[in-house]
Order: structure tokens, then C-alpha cells, then sequence
């Protein structure tokens, strides 16, 4: 795949939302009202596979450099292993030989050269601390391993984004966070949608980015608009100011 547009240099090979495109990036920064503070187009838009001659070349170098390293497979991951007998509607996943018992969240695993990987436990075995060492007990009289701590699942985060999550779903912290990115989705969707970002037709930098900033811009008058003229409901809602 050609590394640059061949209508504008500027507009690189990237590999985004686990697929590749070509893109001229942009950061938009918005605070907890859905209101934009700020745009940032990376002006040096410095390429994000400068050595790689192929696509998969490119999508290994940018694993590697912008989420976690990649590694060979490991016979301790063989096949052999239980699989967890299906998963929650939140992906927890399921004992494998009981499917009415929920595996445990025990966090995240970060080792050096070893991709991120979440950690579930076996429903009955317990993580305890003796003598400042941790330890695990196994309360069942039939495990599905001959492992002292029944079956540990380690499926890696990069393996599946959606289903992988290294934040427990319905957390704290995980309501606090999906929060935070519906706020950015609603406000890059009003940038798409409703201020036209999604239909150009343009491939020259300025004028894209002329768009961007008038679209910004355009959101922060209905904004003005909408409190002046006491619309204070949907004071983010173009379609309703129009109306």
C-alpha cells in the first residue's frame, strides 16, 4: 500500500479502528459539556509506518510502537486448555465446567515482552497472602486443570478490543470512563452529521482543516444562540435550534 495520497502527501497510511486508511488526523479536545475547547491538527502529521514496505509489516511496527508488543504463540496457551464455557452479556466469562459460576476479574497482567492480558480466576479459587507471598486456594473436588490454583484465563486485550476489556464492565470505574467517550462520540458526531464533516470532497490540507475549524466554530455559535435565546434542553442540538 503507497505510504501517501497521491492528491496530497499529507494525508498518511494509518491504521485505525483495527482497519487501514488513509488519514489526516486531528485531535479535538472537549470538555465534560460536550463543548469543544480545542482542535489540533499534529502539523508535523509525521507518518505512522516510515520503514515498512507492506501492510502487515506496517500494522506489526504499529502494534509494537502504539499498544503492546507482539509475541510469538506459547504452547502454554495450547487449545488443551478449558475454554470458558460462553460469556456474561457484560464478557465475563463462564466456568467451564459449570456455566452457572462466574470466573473472577483479578486485573490486568503487564510483563516485559509479553502483550497486556486480563486475568480471570476460577470461580472457586481464593488469592490469599501468606507471609507476604500471594497464594491461591482451589475449593473444588473436581478442577478442570491439574493447576493448584484452577483455571486462570489470560486472553490478551489485543486479541479482541470489544471483548477484552482491562476495565471491569459496570465498575466504577468503567461507568466513569464510558462516560467520558460517549461525551467525545456525541461531540464528533455533531461534527460529522449535522456540520457536514462526513460528506467533503476536498483533499487539499488547508481547506480540510479550514472546514474543521469552521465546523468548531459553527458549534460554538448555535451554543451562544441556544443560551441567549433560552434553549437551554438541547443547547448542543443544531437540528432543534433550526427548528
Amino acid at each position: 500500500m503507497p505510504k501517501e495520497t497521491y492528491a496530497n502527501s499529507e494525508i498518511k497510511l494509518s491504521y485505525i479502528n483495527g482497519h487501514f486508511c488513509y488519514a489526516l488526523k486531528a485531535t479535538t479536545l472537549v470538555n465534560g459539556l460536550e463543548i469543544i475547547r480545542n482542535i489540533d491538527f499534529n502539523d508535523t502529521q509525521i507518518m505512522d509506518f516510515e520503514k515498512n514496505l507492506t501492510s502487515e509489516d506496517a500494522k506489526d511496527d504499529y502494534d509494537s510502537k502504539t499498544l503492546i508488543p507482539i509475541i510469538a504463540l506459547n504452547p502454554r496457551n495450547s487449545s488443551d486448555l478449558p475454554q470458558p464455557s460462553g460469556f456474561t452479556s457484560t464478557g465475563i466469562p463462564l466456568c467451564p465446567k459449570d456455566p452457572s459460576l462466574l470466573m473472577k476479574f483479578d486485573g490486568i497482567t503487564r510483563e516485559n515482552g509479553r502483550s497486556m492480558r486480563v486475568k480471570w480466576l476460577c470461580p472457586k479459587s481464593k488469592k490469599v497472602n501468606v507471609n507476604g507471598k500471594t497464594k491461591y486456594i482451589l475449593s473444588f473436588d473436581n478442577p478442570c486443570t491439574p493447576s493448584s490454583c484452577g483455571r486462570i484465563y489470560h486472553p490478551t486485550i489485543n486479541k479482541d478490543y470489544r471483548l477484552n476489556c482491562p476495565v471491569l464492565r459496570d465498575s466504577e470505574e468503567w461507568n466513569s470512563l464510558y462516560k467520558i467517550r460517549t461525551i467525545t462520540e456525541r461531540t464528533n458526531n455533531i461534527l460529522k452529521n449535522p456540520l457536514g464533516l462526513s460528506t467533503l470532497k476536498i483533499n487539499k490540507s488547508d481547506s480540510i482543516k479550514a472546514e474543521v475549524y469552521l465546523a468548531g466554530i459553527t458549534q460554538l455559535i448555535s451554543l451562544l444562540i441556544s443560551y441567549k435565546i433560552s434553549k437551554k434542553n438541547n443547547i448542543l442540538s443544531i437540528k432543534s435550534l433550526i427548528a
